[in-house]
């Protein structure tokens, strides 16, 4: 009886040993994924920089209704548009905030869903790539240009933005630049910051608020860009970072 009692012991605690070592074998292997998608989206994503150099001489900003603080004050970007069309006709412009890891082409699918887990070379890749709501338009006709992109824990797409809850890292960084395929450049001055539900639409929100007439009796409808990522932790909440948009002449 004693022996029979002590095989159960010994079998309970051989199934333990392999129930826990199955789990750790398997978060191991999602954790190595993870971290092969992060580096290989990292590899993608800095061979992209050549399409977008560095135009010394260029100062646009100058001719702007906005002041750029000294960590701003740097050459515009040259984006060799022609090249990246090759790549992903999807690509419609690019976002570049200075001093920040924010420097990625922008893509705009049929839906909110395709890019949310795809690079901007359409492969799979859990850390998606920078993309337009499929509703917006650019800058250019007015109205909000609604972006999106992943919160993540290496910083990469749009991690950095929750730093913006730091004023000091605010007024640093409290503009960037939109350029477009179709050769415009935007500065957007950033107005706010807030929390917004993840279940709200936010695209339609903000349209609903551009329709409403002022006490003039007109609507809003001045160029704005809103930046839109997850909140660590708050799967119901999303941060957006909003901000008025000029185009540089």
């Amino acid at each position: 009886m004693k022996d029979k009692m002590q095989g159960t012991g010994h079998t309970v605690l051989t199934l333990s040993i392999l129930v826990v070592l199955g789990i750790f074998l398997v978060s191991a292997g999602l954790l190595c994924r993870s971290l092969y998608e992060y580096r290989k989206g990292e590899k993608e994503y800095g061979l992209l920089q050549r399409y977008a150099a560095k135009a010394p001489g260029r100062e646009p900003e100058s001719r702007s209704p906005y002041s750029l603080s000294a960590g701003e004050q740097e050459p515009m970007l040259a984006v060799d548009f022609e090249a990246l069309k090759k790549l992903n006709p999807h690509i419609i412009a690019w976002i570049h905030i200075s001093g920040t890891p924010v420097s990625y082409p922008v893509t705009q699918g049929e839906d909110n869903s395709y890019y949310l887990n795809r690079t901007f070379s359409k492969a799979y890749n859990g850390a998606g790539c920078i993309f337009m709501d499929y509703r917006s338009s650019l800058p250019s006709e007015g109205g909000n240009t609604v972006l999106y992109g992943h919160n993540m824990k290496n910083g990469s797409m749009f991690g950095s933005l929750k730093r913006y809850w730091d004023n000091e890292y605010y007024r640093e960084h409290s503009s960037f630049y939109l350029y477009t395929a179709e050769g415009e450049i935007f500065l957007c001055h950033i107005t706010d910051r807030r929390r917004i539900s993840a279940q709200t639409d936010f695209f339609s929100e903000i349209q609903d608020k551009e329709e409403e007439p002022g006490e003039d009796g007109k609507t809003d409808r001045d160029a704005r860009v809103t930046l839109v990522t997850c909140v660590a932790g708050k799967n119901e909440e999303r941060l957006a970072i909003e901000a008025d948009a000029k185009k540089i002449e």
